[in-house]
């Protein structure tokens, strides 16, 4: 959980002098009144909620970070394709090993 940056909470503060109640900006962006007054007020809000506040907004969402895997070599492609299993299999067979010792 974390806060909202200083641009959501003034964009939801707008939307409040506008629309007047907190339950008509909840209405007008689809989402719980309460949770929006509480992050206007510097509650927390998890990143997730925090995305579809901003989307709702239509403040700019920044894009989610990829998790990056290492890439095999040729060698070990060629080896698991050998031996026809999944990376899945591969990893699981090398935590099994791990955990048993060898």
């Amino acid at each position: 959980m974390h806060e909202a940056d200083a641009h959501t909470i003034a964009a939801l503060n707008d939307a409040y002098r506008r629309r007047g109640t907190w339950r008509a900006v909840g209405d007008e962006l689809g989402l719980n009144y309460a949770t929006l007054h509480s992050i206007a007020h510097g509650g927390a809000v998890s990143p997730q909620l925090h995305r579809r506040i901003r989307r709702a907004l239509g403040l700019p969402v920044a894009k989610r970070r990829r998790l990056v895997r290492p890439v095999a070599s040729d060698d070990h492609e060629a080896r698991r394709q050998r031996l026809g299993v999944t990376w899945q299999e591969v990893h699981e067979a090398g935590l099994s090993a791990l955990e048993s010792g060898k």
